[in-house]
């Protein structure tokens, strides 16, 4: 007996049970001991499949911004597919088109007609202004939606952002100035620093991060850049009150230090057009 909860991937494990499906259904001869085998051709192969594990029921775990429904429907699975034959990557790839909240679709099977899929949602990580509105986006810089709010995600200065639907990863120049972006952002998340809310990145020579929407990180240009990031965070940790981290001495091997003051708005929205040619210190 097979358990119903019994998760199988492998359709190889089945085989000896398809002479013996064929056999029934389509009368075929079982061949006998001291004859050459029978070869299954591919489709009496997929008919047996489909005959034995057609998908009955689709289920949904970790769902909270879209209900089953419109995950199932996502997700192109259609009862009576074959439960063994479903792509998984391809499964994925729909959902996050159509839901782009859920970062991640887990395919389960449970034998013998149940279909499992568990999603994960997330939240916008980066939001970036155009056009009096905000394009936020995942880590793949995928369009989860545009709206008039960064929805808690960090917004990120000195770009011009075009969307090209949602689901689509957006378009951005300059070019090198979101590899500088991939880089500040490795280095975050290296550091476990999630408490950035504004990234100025107008001028590559003149890089500030503002923390906690009350300390600004000046940290010039890239250069040691893990480096800055990690001083910076251990004198956020250390000031409390407004003010401004100063991290450029770090290339030169001197010491980071903190100011206090008031700090303003970070960078007017008027302001956000990238600089053509950034000027040099």
């Amino acid at each position: 007996l097979i358990s119903n909860s019994l998760v199988v991937s492998e359709k190889r494990l089945f085989q000896p049970l398809l002479h013996v499906l064929i056999s029934i259904k389509g009368g075929l001869q079982m061949p006998k001991k001291k004859e050459k085998k029978n070869v299954i051709s591919r489709a009496e192969s997929r008919a047996a499949y489909t005959f034995l594990f057609p998908v009955k029921t689709i289920t949904v775990e970790g769902n909270s911004r879209y209900t089953a429904q419109e995950i199932i429907d996502a997700s192109g699975i259609q009862t009576g597919d074959n439960l063994l034959g479903l792509n998984s990557g391809e499964i994925e790839n729909n959902v996050r088109i159509s839901c782009p909240y859920i970062h991640g679709v887990t395919l389960g099977r449970k034998l013998p007609n149940r279909a499992v899929l568990t999603v994960t949602e997330g939240a916008p990580v980066l939001a970036f202004y155009q056009n009096g509105e905000y394009l936020l986006v995942n880590g793949r810089y995928e369009l989860m939606e545009q709206n008039s709010s960064p929805m808690g995600g960090t917004v990120v200065h000195g770009f011009t952002a075009v969307s090209n639907g949602v689901g689509k990863e957006i378009s951005l120049q300059p070019t090198e100035v979101k590899t500088l972006l991939n880089s500040i952002v490795a280095a975050l998340e290296k550091n476990g620093v999630t408490q950035i809310t504004q990234m100025d990145l107008r001028e590559v020579t003149n890089i500030r991060l503002l923390f906690a929407d009350r300390h600004v990180w000046e940290l010039g240009n890239a250069e040691k850049l893990d480096y800055k990031i990690e001083f910076g965070a251990q004198i956020s940790k250390r000031e409390s009150g407004t003010g401004v981290v100063n991290l450029k001495g770090l290339n030169t091997g001197k010491n980071g230090y903190f100011s206090q003051k008031v700090v303003g708005e970070f960078v007017p929205l008027e302001q956000v057009t990238p600089t053509d040619v950034p000027p040099q210190e």
